[in-house]
């Protein structure tokens, strides 16, 4: 972008140069101190030029903000869907081989603490339970970049989720410790909002949701973008034609008075 941003300026200067020198060369020749038609080339060129220079500012500021926040956002996203299916899927393994039960569990407090880690505060006697505060991890990472009103409560939805998702599985540990092991199999294969495949539902529901709305903003932002590099493409030749029928007018205007 810079060497072609370098690139236009110089054609520019050269071109607004050229216009310049003949202009000075006709009134020379001429003994008129202005040609009318070079006026509006040397105008119409220093317009055009500022007018490329602002689309192309606007253009790489919009793509600068896809790649840096939408972008790095569904990067992020992607990467909290593959620790999160990974860390259900441990959950299973914990379950079906006994013996490695202490490997799955570190691996799934490892993927869960990547997508959001939690603040533990006190709960006060008699109040009823709440979802500590989030203090990190890749989910609140995301948030700070995300700009649309909905996405906030979908933010939310999804921390609070995998927080009730924790501790449906710490409750199936117990269960299974005790010897339950029917009764741990139910929660993890059940699909309500008090098992743990509820919970993971309502976590992948605002999940999916969320990559929704970062991929339109993407692909707007693009849209947008590539709508003032298109625009350059037309105005570009229709300028210089514009400006090269200026001069060359000008200088036939010129010539022929000096000839006559």
């Amino acid at each position: 972008m810079e060497a072609s941003r370098f690139g236009l300026v110089l054609g520019g200067l050269g071109l607004l140069g050229y216009l310049v020198a003949v202009q000075w060369f006709l009134s020379q020749r001429t003994r008129r101190t202005l040609n009318p038609a070079l006026v509006g080339a040397m105008v119409l060129t220093l317009g055009l030029g500022s007018d490329v220079l602002r689309s192309l500012d606007t253009s790489a500021a919009q793509l600068t903000q896809s790649k840096t926040e939408t972008f790095g956002a569904l990067v992020d996203l992607r990467t909290i869907r593959t620790l999160a299916y990974s860390a259900h899927a441990d959950v299973n393994r914990a379950l079906l081989d006994p013996t490695r039960t202490l490997e799955y569990d570190t691996s799934f407090q490892l993927k869960l603490n990547q997508i959001v880690r939690y603040s533990v505060t006190p709960q006060l006697p008699g109040k009823a339970l709440k979802p500590p505060s989030r203090s990190g991890g890749l989910l609140m990472a995301v948030a700070d970049t995300l700009q649309q009103p909905e996405e906030a409560a979908l933010v939310a939805k999804a921390a609070n989720a995998l927080y009730t998702y924790r501790q449906q599985y710490e409750h199936i540990n117990r269960l299974d410790q005790q010897g339950q092991t029917a009764a741990a199999i139910a929660l993890t294969t059940g699909y309500q909002t008090n098992q743990l495949n509820g919970s993971f539902e309502l976590f992948r529901d605002a999940h999916h949701k969320l990559i929704e709305i970062e991929l339109a903003v993407f692909d707007q932002r693009l849209g947008a973008a590539s709508q003032t590099l298109d625009r350059l493409r037309w105005q570009l030749p229709l300028a210089s034609v514009v400006i090269l029928g200026l001069t060359v007018f000008g200088i036939q205007c010129r010539l022929r008075e000096y000839r006559l």
